[in-house]
């Protein structure tokens, strides 16, 4: 599902919740392109910094679009 997640919407953050997770399945999914990886039971404050995080590298990722279209 991950592949073909990340093929529709390269751009989109894709968090995996999982309750049966280890290194492994972590490894495979941020392989896949997951955002994120957390196992439940998870706390919120855990998946709002996840969230935040992908946030963050979402803005600066479009910062450096648009300085690279200027310099272009």
């Amino acid at each position: 599902l991950l592949p073909k997640l990340r093929e529709m919407a390269p751009g989109i953050p894709i968090f995996m919740i999982t309750a049966h997770g280890d290194v492994e399945s972590a490894v495979d999914a941020f392989t896949l392109g997951a955002t994120g990886y957390i196992k439940k039971p998870f706390r919120e404050g855990d998946l709002k910094a996840q969230i935040a995080q992908a946030i963050e590298n979402y803005k600066l990722r479009q910062e450096v679009q648009s300085l690279r279209s200027l310099t272009g």
